[in-house]
């Protein structure tokens, strides 16, 4: 399956099941993705590994959803080897998150934080609905 909207340029992809680590932040997204991000980044660097593929995920509409209940995470692919030797203990401030294999959402966009009101709303009011026939909530898999 791979659609392509005539708006933006959002496709649908299929991805195979990821193990990543990430950091979960509540509130409002440009805040907390940076924060995320410093968090994951900086637990990375103190351990002297060199992260994956980054990935940044947003599961909410800010026009429809309170700024202090959006969720976003910031991850980075890991091997499963990299995974074991973390050992985590459920105390650090990161934490394994499998994301599931699938068809997602996928928009590269670049511009200021302002253009991605109407690109989510976009996403989660017009392409979803279209391309899987309802609202889609999309979710990881967070352990």
């Amino acid at each position: 399956m791979s659609e392509v909207s005539t708006t933006y340029d959002v496709q649908v992809i299929h991805f195979p099941k990821s193990e990543m680590i990430g950091v979960t932040g509540i509130g409002e997204y440009e805040v907390t993705m940076k924060k995320n991000c410093g968090v994951l980044f900086k637990f990375f660097g103190e351990r002297n590994i060199k992260p994956g593929q980054f990935a940044a995920f947003f599961f909410d509409n800010p026009i429809e959803v309170p700024e202090e209940k959006l969720k976003s995470v910031a991850a980075v692919k890991v091997t499963s080897e990299q995974l074991a030797s973390l050992s985590l203990s459920g105390d650090e401030p990161v934490e394994p998150i499998v994301w599931e294999e699938g068809d997602y959402a996928v928009v590269v966009y670049t511009g200021p934080y302002s253009g991605l009101i109407p690109l989510y709303d976009y996403i989660f009011g017009v392409f979803l609905p279209k391309i899987f026939g309802r609202k889609t909530e999309l979710q990881a898999n967070i352990q």
